[in-house]
């Protein structure tokens, strides 16, 4: 499967990295669509089979930490203390830790967080980078996702918001952040080749497809 579907990507992406300038490559997908095994795959093939270093981030690990959602919910809406939409991440800290990867810096923090607890795990125990990283593969579900047009929130998308968010506040305040500070982050990312996009979609469908029918990729 890998050599069908998951190679040929990883070698569009090395074909469309411009020399000397760091690259970010996003993989957008539903839960349980194969976004992780894709990074793993991707940033495994590119360190042992080409003279770049890459580095795997998810957007989940840039979550804030309990008592700042709880601020949010306080503030905005009650949704806002479970984590999943646009304006739970830390924006700051993204925003920080790709400017320095994309600098060329080393040591860099990169965040993990721990979902059990609900809360970032201690800064000491992040991972950080011994060498400089040419390609960051950044994985989740609203990477890369653009903002709604005002006409599009009128009615709530599902029961959740229809019961719990009939004004749309929350929905607007997501969507408001995917236009300001997410669109920061989100434009680092370049517009790979359109059969390198497809290859994304065709190997998450496939890595969907296996586990549904009960066979583990």
């Amino acid at each position: 499967m890998s050599e069908q579907f998951f190679t040929p990507l990883a070698q569009d992406i090395i074909a469309a990295k411009k020399r000397g300038q760091p690259m970010v490559v996003a993989i957008n997908g539903c839960q349980g669509s194969g976004k992780t095994t894709l990074a793993d795959f991707l940033v495994t093939w590119i360190n042992f089979n080409t003279a770049f270093n890459s580095i795997s981030l998810s957007i989940d690990d840039f979550y804030h930490n309990q008592a700042s959602r709880q601020q949010l919910a306080k503030d905005i809406h009650p949704l806002f203390a479970t984590r999943g939409v646009p304006g739970t991440h830390n924006i700051m800290l993204m925003k920080q830790t790709f400017s320095a990867l994309l600098a060329g810096k080393v040591a860099v923090p990169t965040p993990k967080f721990d979902k059990q607890s609900d809360n970032p795990i201690q800064k000491s125990l992040w991972f950080a980078n011994n060498h400089a990283i040419d390609i960051i593969i950044f994985e989740g579900w609203c990477v890369g996702s653009e903002a709604q047009q005002p006409y599009q929130l009128d009615q709530g998308a599902n029961q959740l918001e229809q019961q719990e968010d009939p004004k749309g506040i929350w929905r607007r305040y997501a969507n408001s952040c995917l236009v300001d500070e997410y669109h920061d982050v989100f434009s680092l990312i370049p517009k790979l080749p359109q059969d390198a996009e497809f290859s994304v979609s065709q190997a998450l469908n496939i890595k969907a497809l296996l586990c549904n029918n009960g066979r583990p990729f």
